[in-house]
């Protein structure tokens, strides 16, 4: 159960990657907003039981997401889209998000030692 509807998940995220312009191997600022919406909306109607297990997935790709958009969009994208989302990442990672708020340039993210270990 858990499987097929994960597997339905990816299924509707490729398609939906695949409608996106493929200009370059990454997504643009747009399409990763609106994929980790995506992710968002998706661990929010899953069943209680299967929440839980698939919010600890929000972090991981919250902080990649934001240190892409730092790194290769704007500042003001990274800083709007860290505002947004900072709230719904689980709390045994808020010592990590506080980490990663602390980063407000590109130069800062690329330099740091934890960004280097994800």
């Amino acid at each position: 159960e858990t499987e097929e509807a994960l597997s339905k998940e990816a299924n509707n995220l490729l398609v939906m990657s695949e409608d996106v312009s493929v200009s370059s191997t990454f997504p643009s600022s747009e399409a990763l907003l609106s994929e980790f919406e995506s992710l968002v909306q998706f661990v929010d109607s899953s069943f209680d039981f299967f929440q839980a297990e698939f919010s600890l997935l929000l972090f991981p790709v919250f902080a990649h997401s934001y240190i892409k958009l730092l790194i290769e969009s704007s500042v003001n994208n990274a800083k709007e889209f860290f505002k947004r989302y900072c709230k719904r990442i689980p709390a045994p990672y808020e010592e990590l998000v506080y980490k990663l708020e602390r980063l407000q340039t590109a130069q800062q993210a690329q330099a740091d030692s934890y960004v280097q270990l994800l």
